[in-house]
């Protein structure tokens, strides 16, 4: 998206999406198997904090995560960003669990219009809850955890918030962030590209 175009849409969404956020400050590049060509860009364009891009041309399924350490035992994560790629790929919030090399990635799906909340360990995924709708372009995710649950929230304006699952927490996420998934990367569309727009962290 051209930048005009970008400062004219970010004019018109809600007044919460053009607050300051605090930057993803980046503590380890540890992907399961990581891609060296996968890039990270900072600051690309106005009003784009991040792009986290993965290449995987030979459709390895890798997955490329960006995290850093929680900032309390209680936390609320919002963040907006969209997906962009000519393959099936999956993109969003990324909860890093104590029992490592499991994850969550709580993301969307572009190429089959769906959101998905889904585990990942170093081979295969299943899926928490039904995959559900996903018209496309920005999607706002939040994550919420306290002493008793996990809440996960949709939006499609960062007002208007929709509890879609919950479970009990125990303070186990270790960190958060950012990952992509390109499942089926081809040399003709190796790509599979992370835009975010706001990354918002809160203690409750």
């Amino acid at each position: 998206m051209k930048s005009a175009a970008l400062l004219l849409l970010l004019a018109a969404l809600p007044p919460a999406f053009a607050q300051p956020t605090a930057k993803l400050q980046l503590q380890t590049f540890d992907p399961f198997e990581p891609d060296r060509r996968t890039a990270i860009v900072r600051d690309p364009a106005p009003g784009v904090e991040l792009i986290l891009n993965q290449r995987d041309p030979r459709g390895l399924g890798r997955v490329a995560v960006m995290e850093k350490r929680k900032p309390a035992d209680f936390f609320t994560l919002t963040t907006a960003f969209s997906v962009e790629s000519r393959n099936d790929c999956i993109g969003g919030i990324w909860l890093a669990e104590k029992s490592q090399p499991h994850g969550v990635v709580f993301g969307v799906q572009p190429s089959l219009h769906r959101g998905r909340l889904l585990i990942v360990d170093a081979v295969n995924g299943a899926d928490l809850v039904q995959p559900f709708p996903f018209v496309g372009g920005i999607a706002w995710e939040r994550v919420s955890e306290n002493k008793v649950i996990r809440a996960y929230s949709v939006s499609s304006d960062g007002i208007a918030w929709t509890q879609i699952f919950t479970e009990p927490s125990n303070s186990r996420t270790r960190r958060y962030g950012l990952a992509v998934e390109n499942w089926n990367g081809t040399p003709a569309a190796p790509d599979c590209e992370l835009k975010v727009f706001s990354f918002k962290e809160e203690k409750p």
